[in-house]
């Protein structure tokens, strides 16, 4: 199916989301030529933003977009996806120096110390065999009686011996350059194996105000960490670690693991299959914040505990990998509590 994955995939995604996400091949070898390492590299690049590695596991967040149907035309990438599927050769050259060349340096250490190790086994146990056939040989040319017995045969054994030495130096030094071959390594240059495009969902709802926008979640998030701040807590951002939350709060006794949710005005919202999992995971330590009016000057902070406990999912959710919670659900098991509107400016 190799060429099936170069050829793209479609994956419903919310508008911060979108773009296009690559998958690399890395592979480093050896100076024999071997294969010391090899990893899947993914490279995120958002139509808004930098290019950024993430995990292909993240693809687990994301729910594929069935393919068209046979005699349909394929559909085309929206204007906005277009101008990023153009320079594939640029993702590659940003792969090489941000994920591939750090992944060259960690392999090349590794090997390093294994060489090391290697190279002083292998030193020590040869340098003791040569020098247990050297005595050898020593012994046995001092044995006169021997030599006078039956020269020839004499002669014969000591050849022998001497072959033997021979042997075991030279092992020592094949297996010293081939230490040192296997401490050379380079990469190849990376090679794309795929790629989907992360793509407006095409039955989500207008009214259910689907508002993913960096926008609206830095309002939701400042307001969430304020009201933590506010409440004796200590919250830290981890966005970016795709953990299945966005804020780790700290207070004197508990410990709150807090997924934020923003909407411009009102309106339901999803969680992400991993975002549900850890909502199971972490139970009563787990909390979702949602954040209606972002686009408005009297936001309004609801919070829900345990919600993967007391939510009821939607029939109708935004797709099979989003666990959709509609706006009544949201009031009827959280709590309204009060916030100002300084985190907004």
């Amino acid at each position: 199916y190799g060429s099936l994955l170069t050829e793209g995939a479609r994956f419903a995604a919310a508008p911060g989301e979108q773009g296009l996400f690559w998958l690399l091949e890395a592979t480093v070898k050896d100076g024999r030529g071997m294969i010391a390492g090899q990893k899947l590299v993914g490279v995120m690049q958002p139509i808004d933003g930098e290019l950024d590695a993430q995990d292909p596991l993240i693809l687990l967040d994301f729910e594929p977009i069935a393919a068209h149907a046979d005699g349909l035309p394929a559909p085309t990438l929206p204007s906005a996806h277009q101008p990023l599927a153009a320079a594939p050769k640029m993702i590659e050259s940003w792969a090489k120096d941000s994920v591939i060349d750090p992944y060259l340096d960690q392999l090349r250490e590794r090997r390093q110390h294994e060489g090391n190790v290697r190279e002083t086994y292998l030193q020590r146990s040869l340098d003791t065999l040569i020098a247990e056939q050297t005595a050898k040989i020593m012994r046995y040319a001092d044995d006169d009686k021997a030599r006078r017995r039956d020269a020839g045969q004499w002669d014969i054994g000591l050849r022998t011996l001497e072959q033997t030495l021979e042997e075991y130096q030279v092992r020592l030094k094949r297996r010293m350059a081939e230490s040192e071959r296997m401490r050379a390594l380079g990469a190849d240059t990376p090679r794309i194996v795929g790629v989907c495009a992360f793509v407006p969902a095409p039955d989500v709802l207008a009214s259910d105000d689907e508002g993913d926008d960096p926008v609206t979640e830095d309002v939701a998030v400042a307001l969430s960490k304020q009201y933590e701040t506010e409440n004796g807590r200590t919250p830290r951002s981890v966005e970016t670690e795709s953990l299945g939350f966005d804020l780790r709060s700290i207070g004197p006794n508990e410990v709150r693991y807090i997924e934020v949710k923003g909407r411009r005005a009102s309106g339901g919202v999803s969680l992400t299959a991993n975002e549900w999992i850890k909502a199971a995971r972490f139970g009563k330590e787990y909390w979702l914040y949602v954040v209606h009016g972002c686009g408005t000057d009297t936001p309004r902070l609801t919070i829900i505990h345990d919600p993967a406990a007391c939510l009821t999912v939607a029939e109708h959710v935004l797709t099979a990998a989003r666990f959709r919670v509609n706006a009544g659900e949201i009031g009827k098991q959280g709590v309204v509590v009060p916030i100002s509107s300084q985190a907004v400016e």
